[in-house]
């Protein structure tokens, strides 16, 4: 570096000794400061007078600067040797001379002593996204880890539900015929049979000898209650006499007296609706009723009033008018309007629409208010239809 200053000032030194010998200037520019260009400045590529793209140098390049001016950051400042003597007159620019032909590549100059770090520059627009990379090859695997304590045993888990029963297995084939088991015991007796019916009655035969006690003869139906006899002298006791057949069966007695009521029983299970019944024959019709009073007359001069104004949040009204008004086409209202119905034309989603006085209130008749959810404040129309109170 020290080498190519040297070489660059003794240049200088020629160029301005030529020129001293015809002007003024004595050399004194020498003294500096000047702006020396970094050698790890690059060329420039120019076009000249005449047309031709020319490289120029910039490493190593020395300009002179006033005092209090500064070098650009790719710049070395640096003080020439001072020459005594008075400024001469600034001589005439010379015409550009033809460009030389390029010199032998100097040697390599030493390193330069390390610049100022420069003011940093704006941030670079952020690239754009490479492709993704190719898929790394798979690891070796790990080597397996020491196995673990044995966890706590965990809580009972609940009794599920019973499953479906399963479906009847397919039919076996039969088994052999098993031997003859040993014979069974005697069954019990049976019950007795029942009676047989009872015979008719013989006819009475010629009292015989006494002979021995005969069979019991069938029971003879019962005679009618004979009326009771006075009681006789109670005669001598005779002897025992044989045991008398059996009398048959009395007749039946007569019917016993109505035994207690017994408990209510359940209320029975309500019965099925029954079928609907056929639609009756249309009854005569009845005779014309009085005719009614007269009735009011209906609404005249109905007029409908567009507009609206602010009367909340996302809420307006437009307003019937009075007496006094002006009319669009000019003069006034001779009388009060109310209002009988409205609508809207209106950007966004309604909420409301009802009847109310100029200040949105709802208990009042003579306007219509609309509140919306969405869209501009008062983005639309509202109307109202107004008819005269008079």
């Amino acid at each position: 570096m020290r080498k190519l200053i040297v070489l660059v000032l003794a240049a200088l030194l020629t160029t301005v000794g030529v020129a001293g010998a015809t002007s003024k200037d004595q050399g004194r520019r020498l003294a500096g400061p000047f702006c020396i260009g970094k050698t790890t400045v690059s060329p420039l590529k120019v076009k000249n007078v005449f047309g031709q793209t020319v490289t120029v140098p910039r490493a190593g390049i020395v300009r002179s600067i006033g005092i209090g001016m500064k070098c650009n950051a790719n710049e070395n400042r640096r003080f020439g040797v001072p020459v005594k003597g008075g400024a001469g007159a600034q001589g005439e620019a010379g015409p550009i001379g033809p460009q030389g032909p390029a010199g032998p590549a100097g040697a390599k100059g030493a390193a330069g002593a390390t610049g100022e770090a420069g003011a940093q520059g704006p941030k670079g627009a952020d690239g754009a996204q490479g492709p993704a990379g190719a898929d790394g090859a798979k690891g070796a695997d790990g080597a397996d880890g020491a196995q673990g304590p044995a966890g706590a045993d965990g809580a009972k888990g609940a009794d599920g539900a019973q499953g479906p029963a399963g479906a009847d297995g397919a039919q076996g084939p039969k088994g052999s015929d098993g031997a003859q088991g040993p014979a069974g015991a005697d069954g019990a007796q049976g019950p007795a049979g029942a009676d047989g019916a009872q015979g008719p009655k013989g006819d009475t035969g010629a009292t015989g000898a006494k002979g021995d006690t005969g069979a019991t003869g069938a029971a003879g139906a019962q005679g009618p209650k004979g009326d009771t006899g006075a009681t006789g002298a109670a005669g001598a006791q005779g002897p025992k006499g044989d045991t008398g057949a059996t009398g048959a069966a009395g007749a039946q007695g007569p019917k016993g007296d109505t035994g207690a009521t017994g408990a209510k029983g359940d209320t029975g299970a309500t019965g099925a609706k029954g079928d609907t019944g056929a639609t009756g024959a249309t009854g005569p019709q009845g005779p014309a009723g009085p005719q009614g009073p007269a009735g009011a007359n209906g609404l005249n001069g109905v007029i409908t009033v567009a507009g609206g104004s602010a009367s909340g949040d996302k809420q307006f009204t437009v307003s019937c008018p009075q007496a006094g008004d002006a009319k669009p086409g000019g003069g006034t209202y001779t009388t009060d309007y109310f209002a009988i119905s409205g609508g809207y034309n209106i950007l966004g989603s309604v909420t409301a629409s009802f009847r109310s006085n100029a200040s949105g209130d709802p208990t009042g008749t003579t306007s219509w208010t609309v509140i919306q959810t969405s869209g501009k404040d008062l983005s639309g129309t509202v109307y109202v239809y107004c008819a005269p109170s008079s």
